[in-house]
């Protein structure tokens, strides 16, 4: 796993908090958005992710223990959106960034399972709060191009419900846009 990311962890952990550099969480219950996911990766399962996004202008999350159920992920403390930020977990890190790069993207955790070609659910949960839910599938009404071919699925814009098919794009970016809005 990236050990940049490992060291810097505990510098935002330490930094993050009333009168701090880095605000944390201000409501109690903040918004997260599963907002980008890359199932079916054309050069193969080491290299999928699923971005979350911080859809606030104005409020940063600290996700710290936030897990993501259907790939088995706590997400590691010292992690925070800044307001209109993504980060990404994936399946493996040195596939990841060799796959899409390691420049300005925030890797927040590896996942030891496989998302499945054919669809599942994802559940972003902080403690038993339920954040985020998608229920993806590989055939119509969702977008048949990101079943395998290079594509990503996309949520179209971060403020629309990410539960409706039509809401989502396959990415014209060859394999997606991880990180990036």
């Amino acid at each position: 796993f990236d050990q940049g990311l490992a060291d810097r962890r505990p510098v935002l952990g330490n930094n993050t908090g009333p009168g701090k550099p880095v605000p944390s969480s201000r409501s109690a219950a903040p918004d997260v958005v599963i907002a980008e996911i890359q199932y079916a990766p054309a050069s193969g399962d080491n290299a999928e992710f699923v971005e979350l996004t911080n859809p606030s202008l104005s409020e940063s999350v600290d996700v710290s223990g936030w897990t993501v159920e259907g790939i088995g992920l706590t997400i590691a403390p010292g992690t925070v959106l800044l307001p209109g930020a993504q980060v990404v977990v994936v399946k493996n890190d040195v596939a990841f960034r060799s796959t899409y790069g390691s420049d300005q993207r925030l890797v927040a955790g590896e996942y030891p399972t496989t998302l499945p070609d054919t669809g599942a659910t994802l559940r972003l949960h902080q403690g038993s709060r339920v954040v985020d839910e998608v229920s993806y599938e590989a055939i119509a009404p969702w977008p048949t191009a990101a079943a395998g071919t290079g594509p990503s699925l996309e949520l179209a814009d971060p403020f629309l419900d990410n539960a409706l098919p039509g809401n989502w794009t396959a990415t014209s970016a060859a394999g997606g846009t991880p990180g990036r809005a």
